[in-house]
């Protein structure tokens, strides 16, 4: 039964890691841009990649509800990146060349994001199979131990003599 938890345990911690690992789509890197879009973009379309993105001024607030001033001027640079055929992804790279990885919340690198991301699952995953291989040697001391363990006899003061006495004679030997 331990190994099976084990092997379910090993299972997910691969898939979890896989996907981590496995990273999105890449964007086109040739230099071309990206072909313009006619339609106009809706407030939910802005508001859908400005909750990703963070205020640079302001702390810790997403750019989607920040009512400052500079971030409706971003949250109208992000329309007309969208409107210019931008990805989320792109816009999401372009703010962070700008301002940095805090307007992102999340490094944009591959090593970063498993370092923030994916470090915690495997330090989690490590320690749980920690505890199933300490469990499994458990288990299988316990059933190495003999089950009757009937109490032994304490010794008598004619054994203490006895022992005594054979200690004597042996030390008189040499």
């Amino acid at each position: 039964m331990v190994k099976r938890i084990v092997l379910a345990f090993l299972v997910m911690l691969g898939a979890v890691l896989g996907t981590i690992l496995s990273g999105g789509g890449v964007a086109a890197q040739d230099g071309t841009p990206p072909i313009p879009t006619r339609r106009p973009i809706t407030d939910n379309e802005v508001n859908r990649v400005s909750k990703n993105l963070y205020c640079p001024v302001c702390e810790n607030l997403p750019l989607d509800v920040c009512p400052t001033e500079a971030c409706v001027r971003w949250r109208e640079e992000v329309r007309g990146l969208l409107a210019e055929g931008y990805s989320a992804e792109d816009i999401e790279r372009h703010f962070a060349e700008r301002f940095g990885m805090k307007a992102v919340g999340v490094p944009l690198d591959s090593v970063g994001q498993f370092l923030t991301m994916g470090l915690p699952f495997l330090l989690f995953g490590g320690a749980g199979v920690a505890i199933v291989i300490m469990l499994f040697l458990w288990q299988r001391r316990a059933r190495l131990i003999p089950e009757d363990r009937g109490e032994m006899p304490l010794p008598t003061r004619e054994d203490d003599h006895s022992y005594l006495a054979q200690l004597e004679a042996d030390l008189r030997d040499e």
